[in-house]
């Protein structure tokens, strides 16, 4: 049986319950009787009344009514007093109620805020004693203006008769039910030799003859079984012991049944003193002691955990204490044995100060006051690469230990080393890719300057040629030349467009220029162009607009790149509109189509160099045309941005400081990202 005999009896079904209940009245009404049966002739109050300890215990088997089984044992002590002692029915109500009240009391403050009923540790005892004190003050108290009402008797004698005698019973009965009895296995013989002689020293000091004042000889047995044994077996001899006690002083025996007291009742008040003293003393030891074996059980298991956990750990650790210039080790789990190279076992291997003197003259530090901690890092002859981290513990009157914890870093160093040169690679390819990158714009830079001196020199022999009679094959053979020399030159242009942007050449201002006449002259010049493939050129721009720009050169090309694109990618019958407008200091040029269109999410990437749209595969192009236009607009300290569905056509949208704005005035050295 595990747990105490309240919550055993708890757990019954409701009828068997009921009939423990009824049973332990009946036992309280057989004590009632025998204490009766012992009052001393001419009292009013008993010796002792167990009846008060097993009543309380009735009280806490009725877990749900404890107040309806109170009113029982009142009512049931009270017909026992009234038929079997032959006193007056009066003091046979004040004892139904004082008995009824008291266990009532009792059970309600040892239950209080919800606390178990059950017997373990100093609380349980100290609740015990606190509920035993205050119900039998009640009883006392409620007893003694009774029986002052009813015979006219010394109130405050009766009291001091009744308040030892239940204290004394509750608290040596009640526990009875509240220890746990568990199936432990006793020390046999001890057991049994330590019965024997508390019991012979306790008939010893209390057999009838004997007056000697021994009262405390039995202390000492009673504690040996409290540091020994389990409670119940304490409380149980507490039991037994008090009632031998009792018997042998009332056939007169012991140090109490002394003649110069005066009358038995103040000799038995001596006793219950004395139980109490004797129940408070073993009661609290042993309490103590079991919480003593719970807090050490609870210790050996965190220690069985701890190193439960410590044995599969991967990290090493150790616990050391210098000893004569080595290092013995205190406790070490198998991780640090093996990166240690120890083969000895934990208690008794020593760190060999030769081999990992490290360790050694790091200790050696801290044992000086050098540091609190100490770390290192290092590469075993094995090859692992082992971090070591170490820590004092602080010691009261003898050397300092220390912990170290041991990590095998081996795949992580591994691995940084490996991103480090990773990485360096990558910083090596990167600083090729940049310089292959510069050799090819210098080349690029190289070619498109020697390509224009023979270009400029064909437009220039095919314009003299337009002057001279041909036939009509020979026109068609210079148009040709014409054409492709135009576009030869234009995508040159582009070419040492973009290698300026990117070398940061600073854009230089001309004589303000109205932008609407470079709008003019751009739909002029790209006419033929946008005639040849069907397309209509539409300038929109205001013809009175007074905003001025001092780059024509770069509004010029901005203009061209844009048009021509515009004209490139509309198929014929479409149109190619120009409009220019003003916003606060800045003009606006814009230029828009009604062709294949751009999808959305390709924007940003036709602005790029050689960025093409997917639409556009069809069509001859460079990709570099919208790329200049971005860096040209971003020297000029201007934005540009395409908008098109994808479906409908394009738009280029183009906004610059108007000449005379803050913002020419910026530097234009500063290289645009294109």
């Amino acid at each position: 049986m595990d747990g105490s005999v309240v919550l055993r009896v708890r757990d019954l079904s409701a009828r068997a319950r009921v009939g423990v209940i009824g049973l332990t009245v009946a036992v309280s009404a057989v004590l009632a009787i025998a204490s009766n049966a012992l009052t001393p002739p001419g009292s009013v109050v008993a010796v002792w009344w167990p009846a008060a300890g097993v009543g309380v215990a009735a009280v806490l088997f009725a877990h749900r009514r404890p107040l309806v089984v109170a009113a029982v044992i009142g009512v049931v002590t009270m017909l026992t007093v009234a038929l079997v002692s032959h006193r007056p029915l009066a003091l046979a109500v004040i004892g139904g109620v004082v008995n009824g009240a008291e266990t009532y009391l009792f059970a309600r403050v040892l239950l209080w805020r919800g606390h178990r009923a059950i017997l373990t540790h100093f609380a349980d005892v100290r609740r015990v004693f606190i509920a035993g004190g205050l119900s039998a003050s009640m009883a006392g108290i409620l007893g003694g203006i009774g029986i002052w009402l009813v015979t006219h008797a010394d109130p405050v004698s009766a009291l001091s008769r009744i308040v030892p005698s239940h204290f004394s019973a509750t608290v040596l009965i009640v526990p009875l039910v509240l220890v746990r009895f568990r199936r432990t296995t006793l020390p046999k013989s001890e057991f049994l030799v330590q019965s024997l002689v508390v019991t012979a020293v306790f008939v010893g000091v209390f057999w009838p003859g004997q007056s000697l004042p021994l009262a405390f000889l039995p202390l000492p047995f009673l504690l040996w079984a409290a540091f020994r044994f389990p409670l119940a077996v304490v409380v149980i001899q507490l039991v037994t012991a008090a009632s031998v006690t009792l018997i042998l002083t009332l056939s007169g025996g012991g140090p109490f049944h002394r003649t110069e007291l005066g009358n038995p009742a103040s000799m038995t008040t001596l006793v219950q003193v004395y139980f109490l003293t004797m129940c408070a003393s073993v009661l609290v030891l042993g309490a103590l002691r079991n919480e003593r074996e719970v807090l050490l059980r609870r210790v050996a298991a965190a220690e069985r955990s701890l190193r439960a956990g410590l044995g599969q750990a991967q990290v090493g650790f150790v616990v050391l204490s210098p000893s004569a210039g080595e290092l013995q080790v205190l406790d070490i789990n198998p991780a640090a044995l093996e990166m240690l190279s120890l083969g000895a076992s934990p208690t008794t291997a020593e760190v060999d100060a030769a081999t990992h003197g490290r360790i050694l003259a790091h200790i050696q530090q801290m044992t000086h006051g050098r540091a609190g901690q100490a770390s290192e890092e290092w590469d075993d002859a094995s090859g692992r690469h082992l971090q070591l981290l170490i820590a004092s513990i602080p010691s009261v009157g003898g050397p300092n230990a220390y912990t170290i914890q041991l990590v095998d870093t081996t795949i992580r160093h591994q691995t940084e080393r490996a991103l480090a040169a990773a990485l360096q690679n990558e910083t090596q390819t990167a600083a090729t890719l940049r310089e292959a990158s510069r050799r090819q714009d210098e080349f690029v830079s190289a070619v498109t300057h020697d390509l224009r001196t023979p270009i400029a020199s064909i437009m220039g022999f095919a314009e003299e040629l337009q002057e001279t009679p041909l036939t009509e094959e020979q026109n068609s053979y210079l148009r040709v030349v014409t054409r492709n020399a135009t576009r030869l030159l234009a995508l040159v242009n582009n070419l040492l467009k973009l290698a300026e942007l990117q070398h940061g050449s600073v854009a230089v201002a001309s004589a303000p220029v109205a932008v609407s006449s470079l709008v003019a002259e751009c739909v002029e010049d790209l006419s033929a162009m946008a005639t040849a493939k069907g397309v209509r050129l539409v300038d929109l721009s205001a013809r009175d607009s007074t905003r001025m720009t001092g780059y024509a050169l770069e509004v010029t090309q901005i203009l061209a790149n844009l048009t021509s694109n515009a004209i490139k990618f509309t198929p014929a019958g479409g149109t190619v509109t120009i409009t220019t407008r003003e916003d606060g200091d800045s003009v606006i040029l814009s230029v828009a189509d009604d062709g294949i269109g751009i999808p959305p999410e390709e924007l940003p990437h036709v602005m790029e160099r050689f960025g093409r749209s997917t639409l556009s595969s069809s069509i001859q192009g460079t990709g570099l045309g919208l790329a200049v236009v971005a860096g040209l607009a971003a020297t000029l300290h201007g934005t540009f941005t395409l908008e098109s569905d994808g479906v409908t056509g394009t738009t280029a949208v183009v906004r610059l400081p108007a000449a005379g704005s803050d913002a020419v005035a910026v530097d234009l050295a500063a290289p645009a990202r294109v």
